[in-house]
């Protein structure tokens, strides 16, 4: 309740004193081309852009005779792209005649940038972080070995001073989505640094670039400008940059931050080490034996030289440099409780956060440190932040190194054949955990999930298997991380019979297919036995197949979305364009609406067999 009311406070007093966004981001609203240098025209500012994956909108193709329909009427030839007025989406349509970059108005130096790129087939553009660091755009589906060239790549540059040559940096691997899907991108960059003269004397660094959901680069130097920069003079600050004359590219919901090292400041503190097990503050003060007392410049754990069942506490004073949320992280080996201003911030065991609204100025620091398990090392770390300032360590290095995890990942990968775990799974839309999951493995490493509950799958995948640590590091928890791409799909039971009102699914297992490995999932479905067959399409795609008895009509509810889009020629994209489902000529599909926020696609057949394909 303590904590509720700080919060409460927190917010009231942010408000008070005028800040409007709390995390700490600026959002282009993409209502027009505020926030941008004039450019020659190529680009625009629309309501929602359609981009077909069928179509290069760059090749030259001879003009082809419109095909005829039923009852005379001509089929239009597919457009590669489609723009609706409106806004909120950026485009760039490049011409011979208009095809500039496009500069903003703004300048930064420390950036996290935010934002969905969408990539026609064959397209090519970038991101030019201070107008001279190059982020990769370019339409990489289905690549198995990405280079620099790749989407996410670091660019190259061309010098032949090889003081100033810089070869490039590939992504660690390929998160693209298929071109005409929204892929999201955040980049995390450090401005290069200059001393007073001017000289530099730190190097620019790619922190982090994350391509839908998966890391692509963690802690990458930049000695040099990239390829294709506005200057070849590295400054603290520069414009963002997006290439307007390679090809068409699109974006929406940008958003970023200007970042800056933290300046908090802590000390001197007076510390006293008790000895004892204490598991609360109460214990620490009524029942400890004070032991040693001084006055330190670092934070640190080791100022008790004990080996275990004792305990620390620090006073002194925390000044921070503006008025802002202040968000404190605990690293503890064992419990601790820091207070700021007399009030509880944050409190646990193994680790623990808060945040405080800080007026500029000094505050009173108050934390309590206590080891009592003895199979527990001792560390004590002590990290602040906030909205618009990189994590600060307020802690010795020795107190708390940083590291990764202590147990080595038991991962789990095909090899020349499929791979079958069966585990617990979970989903974003189903509490709790799904029960009889199988993950599904293939050499061409294009993976799914099945649950055999809803006789569906439920989640695909591209890149690595599975991570199995969860599962079967010491007693494990029965679940395991997929290594890759992830596209969830609907959980909820896909087949039904028709005329029946609700179609049960029972599993009755699966078998492998002695030529593929791969399993066949046996599932009775209102009454009737269904088997259900998945397996990697051209390398990059899922197909599905679902046979039926003969003389039984069934239909499969292939999507479930808020928003399904009819492309044309049984594609469809779903979900506000995450995935792509084609339906094969012979099968008859349709969007149904489920509600005022939701919709399905459904697929029928005349046949004992309905199929179609999963593009993600």
């Amino acid at each position: 309740m303590m904590k509720q009311s700080i919060l409460l406070i927190g917010l009231f007093w942010l408000f008070s004193i005028g800040i409007h966004a709390q995390d700490g981001y600026e959002y282009l609203k993409l209502e027009d081309m505020a926030g941008f240098e004039p450019q020659a025209g190529n680009w625009q500012v629309v309501g929602d852009v359609v981009v077909d994956p069928r179509v290069d909108p760059h090749a030259t193709h001879e003009p082809q005779p419109k095909k005829k329909k039923k009852r005379g009427k001509q089929e239009e030839a597919p457009e590669p792209i489609r723009v609706t007025s409106g806004t909120g989406v950026l485009i760039n349509l490049p011409t011979e005649e208009q095809k500039d970059n496009l500069l903003t108005s703004w300048q930064h130096g420390d950036l996290i940038l935010e934002l969905e790129v969408m990539m026609p087939p064959g397209s090519n553009s970038g991101i030019f972080l201070q107008g001279r660091y190059e982020i990769q755009l370019f339409d990489s589906y289905g690549v198995r070995l990405p280079q620099f060239s790749d989407i996410g790549g670091i660019y190259r540059n061309w010098e032949q001073d090889i003081q100033k040559s810089y070869m490039g940096k590939a992504p660690l691997l390929n998160a693209a989505k298929a071109p005409g899907l929204w892929q999201s991108l955040k980049i995390d960059f450090k401005a290069p640094r200059f001393d007073e003269a001017g000289n530099k004397i730190a190097n620019a660094r790619i922190q982090e670039v994350v391509l839908n959901g998966m890391v692509i680069h963690k802690n990458v130097e930049l000695p040099t400008y990239t390829g294709g920069q506005i200057s070849k003079q590295e400054a603290p600050m520069g414009p963002l940059l997006i290439q307007g004359d390679h090809g068409a590219v699109a974006f929406r919901n940008i958003r970023y931050k200007k970042m800056k090292e933290g300046q908090a400041k802590l000390g001197p503190l007076q510390y006293e080490v008790r000895r004892g097990r204490f598991e609360s503050e109460k214990q620490f003060f009524e029942e400890g034996e004070v032991v040693a007392s001084g006055e330190t410049n670092t934070l640190t754990y080791e100022v008790a030289d004990e080996p275990q069942h004792f305990g620390v506490s620090f006073t002194g004073k925390l000044t921070v440099p503006d008025d802002a949320l202040h968000t404190f992280r605990l690293h503890l080996g064992c419990v601790g409780v820091l207070k700021i201003n007399g009030e509880v911030v944050a409190e646990g065991y193994n680790y623990a956060e808060g945040s405080v609204a800080l007026s500029a100025g000094a505050h009173d620091f108050q934390l309590i440190y206590s080891h009592f398990q003895a199979w527990r090392g001792k560390r004590l770390g002590v990290q602040v932040a906030t909205a618009n300032s990189y994590w600060q360590d307020l802690h010795a290095f020795s107190s708390f190194p940083p590291g990764g995890s202590a147990t080595a990942p038991i991962l789990v990968e095909p090899g020349s054949e499929p791979r079958l775990v069966r585990a617990f799974a979970r989903h974003p839309d189903v509490d709790g955990l799904l029960t009889h999951a199988v993950g599904v493995g293939t050499p061409e490493g294009v993976h799914f999930l099945y649950d055999q509950t809803a006789g569906s799958p439920v989640s695909m995948w591209r890149g690595g298997f599975v991570d199995a640590t969860p599962m079967w590091h010491d007693r494990g928890n029965a679940t395991f991380n997929p290594q890759g791409l992830v596209q969830y799909l609907s959980a909820a039971p896909s087949i039904a019979i028709k005329g029946q009102a609700k179609s049960e699914v029972i599993t009755k297992g699966y078998q492998l297919d002695p030529a593929t490995g791969l399993p066949t999932f046996n599932l009775e479905v209102g009454g009737v036995a269904v088997q259900d067959q998945l397996k990697p399409e051209d390398g990059s795609a899922l197909a599905r197949e679902i046979i039926f008895p003969e003389g039984v009509l069934a239909e499969v509810q292939a999507a479930t979305a808020s928003q399904i889009e009819a492309l044309g020629a049984g594609l469809y994209a779903v979900g506000d364009k995450q995935y792509f489902i084609s339906v094969p000529a012979g099968m008859q599909s349709e969007v149904r609406s489920l509600g005022p926020d939701q919709q399905a696609l459904v697929i029928t057949a005349p046949a004992q067999k309905i199929s179609y394909l999963l593009i993600w």
